[in-house]
């Protein structure tokens, strides 16, 4: 059984504030999490023994599959190929449709689709102006503003090609039709 949890943020997410919050597998907030639902002994479930994070230690959970997403609403397996797709809402302006790998990080709380939030300080209402797009193979210097940072600091943005995260397979902004 796989099930997917949102970030528990609000519109404005909470997790612009604290934005590695679904960026762990410490919590099963922004993840899928795949698990045998029969009882088993005295167990009302079990996890699978090829579940990505199972001995991991460092506090993951052994239930996750897949994690860094805001809000997982749609689950499907393609029924030719047996691949796992989900629906992800996002925070401002991208919606998502991601091939789900075991162990992968979607990469919300930093990304949003292959955009980076480069305003990540509490309180701020400026969202929707706070992306750039990542580069597919060039990296990149730009100014993030953080709570520690307000003002904002010089980072260096890796390519998608040489970051940790997974893109999605198609995103479309809210204006789509």
């Amino acid at each position: 059984l796989y099930i997917a949890f949102g970030d528990s943020g609000s519109r404005n997410s909470d997790n612009l504030i604290n934005f590695n919050r679904v960026q762990g597998t410490d919590t099963p907030l922004g993840t899928v999490v795949r698990i045998n639902p029969l009882q088993t002994g005295e167990q009302s479930f079990s996890i699978p023994e090829d579940n990505p994070f199972v001995g991991e230690g460092d506090d993951a959970l052994d239930e996750i599959y897949a994690f860094g997403f805001r809000h997982p609403q749609t689950i499907g397996f393609d029924p030719h190929t047996g691949q796992l797709f989900v629906g992800d809402m996002g925070q401002s302006n991208v919606e998502e449709i991601n091939l789900i790998e075991p162990g992968a990080n979607y990469g919300y709380g930093t990304r949003e689709g292959t955009y980076v939030f480069t305003d990540q300080v509490q309180g701020s209402t400026g969202a929707d102006s706070s992306l750039r797009e990542v580069l597919l193979d060039a990296s990149q210097s730009m100014s993030v503003r953080t709570d520690d940072n307000p003002n904002g600091a010089e980072v260096t943005v890796l390519s998608r090609i040489d970051d940790e995260f997974t893109y999605p397979v198609l995103q479309f902004d809210h204006q789509s039709q």
